[in-house]
């Protein structure tokens, strides 16, 4: 078991507490809660009658299986709630690190991360890696 208690007197500018208290309870729970930080995070600032529609509003539900755990992970299929949000944006210039979703060899949409950016004005040369190393044409 993890017995460990910080206690922060002040927080770092631009970090609120419930930020805070977000990544804390992530870390204790070994980063299962990673991709969800944004909607634990508004879901502690907000009153606790409140907690569970603001999560399901972000894309967080009670009743997910195990795959939510993987939403937004490279190489993970994308799941149907975000799979309902998808947008296709040509003109986009993405940034190295961006999660994108790519489709795979057997045409399956799947999580993805920009690995690198042409430097030239060819946003079709944009490319997108996933966890096996292999890169797709983004979306």
């Amino acid at each position: 078991t993890r017995s460990r208690v910080v206690i922060a007197s002040s927080l770092p500018s631009g970090v609120l507490p419930h930020h805070a208290l977000a990544s804390a309870v992530n870390h204790l729970l070994a980063g299962r809660l990673s991709s969800q930080l944004l909607a634990v995070g508004a879901a502690l600032a907000s009153q606790p009658r409140d907690m569970m529609d603001v999560m399901e509003r972000l894309g967080v539900r009670r009743d997910e299986d195990q795959a939510s755990l993987s939403r937004g992970t490279p190489g993970a299929r994308v799941l149907t709630v975000d799979e309902h949000r998808l947008t296709v944006q040509p003109r986009k210039a993405f940034l190295p690190g961006e999660v994108v979703v790519v489709r795979n060899e057997a045409r399956e949409l799947i999580y993805g991360v920009v690995a690198s950016v042409d430097g030239g004005d060819h946003e079709d040369d944009d490319t997108a890696a996933s966890s096996s190393g292999d890169r797709s044409e983004a979306l």
